[in-house]
């Protein structure tokens, strides 16, 4: 049972958009047989929780990534402009506009 080591990709293999030198895309092989489990200890507090407070959380969440998400496109694209980077954010988060 060995490791699987993900490896940057080579600038070659950037696509023509991709604005940084220096930060560089992970590659991660798609595996339908791995998923994200919640520990234990994370499932019995949420059944704690009212549904807004689960509801809470889930918005928290969201504007967490929504935040690192942008700073993120802002880095890698640091010319777009904020249409372009609602535009990319919309696009990977799968929002149809």
């Amino acid at each position: 049972m060995g490791l699987d080591l993900v490896t940057a990709p080579r600038t070659s293999d950037r696509p023509q958009d991709y604005d940084s030198p220096v930060i560089s895309r992970p590659r991660f092989p798609e595996d339908p047989t791995r998923f994200e489990a919640v520990d234990w200890a994370t499932a019995e507090a949420l059944r704690k929780m009212t549904p807004q407070e689960r509801l809470q959380l889930t918005f928290e969440a969201m504007t967490s990534l929504r935040n690192m998400l942008l700073s993120h496109l802002q880095a890698i694209h640091p010319r777009w402009d904020d249409e372009a980077l609602e535009r990319e954010f919309a696009r990977r988060m799968g929002i149809v506009t």
